[in-house]
């Protein structure tokens, strides 16, 4: 988007229809394997519009999550702060992902697995939720809230829980649970988990 020019509403809907169009392909074929044209074609545009409106694939990938990846739930650093209720928060912004925007989630993951170049745009977009959810568990323990002995494994621990694909090709024999349970079933059950192990 051009600083200090008006966008029009055929703009804004150029933009939103080559952002999901490209999610989709991204999430389907991986970053790499897709091309502009491809978005194009997607999108109902033409390469230049694709070009004009975020100059690159890369761009468009950041634009893709600046659209669509949530910002953790603001934290207080009140003495009476309910680590568990900012916890909770937490966890659930990052699982709800999983089935608000599942095309997201498999872009995140693919990027993330494969250790691209790339890694370090999503970094930059996930690192507040990880830093938010260490803060929270070191100031939690202090509190006596939580019983852990070491900060780092135990955010690992958290981010594993929370970053662990949906569907695994090595728990294929789970699959009929997973599509079985529903969504919020299964955000709330991962809740729980994770808010009773590191309880005191």
């Amino acid at each position: 988007m051009k600083w200090g020019v008006e966008v029009s509403q055929d703009q804004i809907d150029t933009r939103t229809k080559v952002l999901e169009a490209s999610k989709k392909l991204f999430a389907k074929n991986g970053f790499s394997a897709t091309s502009i044209r491809e978005i194009a074609i997607a999108s109902g545009v033409n390469s230049a519009a694709v070009s004009y409106h975020f100059g690159g694939k890369e761009n468009l990938l950041i634009a893709i999550f600046e659209a669509c990846f949530p910002k953790p739930p603001h934290l207080t650093a009140n003495s009476g702060t309910n680590y568990l209720a900012e916890l909770d928060r937490l966890i659930r912004a990052i699982i709800g992902l999983r089935f608000s925007d599942p095309d997201l989630v498999n872009l995140m993951q693919q990027e993330i697995i494969l250790k691209t170049a790339r890694t370090q745009i999503l970094a930059a977009f996930l690192s507040p939720f990880w830093e938010a959810i260490a803060e929270n568990l070191s100031r939690g323990r202090e509190a006596g809230v939580y019983d852990f002995d070491d900060l780092g494994n135990a955010v690992k621990f958290v981010m594993s829980v929370l970053s662990y694909p949906r569907h695994d090709l090595t728990l294929e024999f789970l699959k009929g649970a997973f599509e079985q349970a529903e969504p919020e079933d299964l955000i709330e059950e991962n809740v729980r988990l994770i808010l009773k192990a590191l309880c005191a």
